[in-house]
């Protein structure tokens, strides 16, 4: 993935469920191999790890999974299934 300057996203949404686990994403440095394997002949290049610690330096960034969803069929008890 390559973030654009000042890149920003905003998460919105509450937990619904009782029970929610999480995936941890890192971030590594590029090279050139993953590069023309993602943009064949493309002659990109990968910024310095200097430049790269900049830009990337503590991201991390967490993506909820909740475990639980709506059963639209469900007519007995609740509709909400995990």
């Amino acid at each position: 993935m390559c973030p654009i300057k000042d890149f920003n996203i905003t998460l919105k949404g509450s937990f619904s469920s009782k029970e929610a686990k999480f995936m941890e994403v890192q971030i590594d440095y590029c090279t050139p191999e993953y590069l023309e394997w993602k943009f064949p002949g493309m002659k990109k290049k990968c910024k310095s790890k200097e430049e790269a610690n900049k830009i990337i330096k503590n991201i991390q960034i967490y993506v909820p999974v909740l475990t639980m969803y709506f059963d639209q069929y469900s007519f007995n008890g609740s509709s909400v299934k995990s």
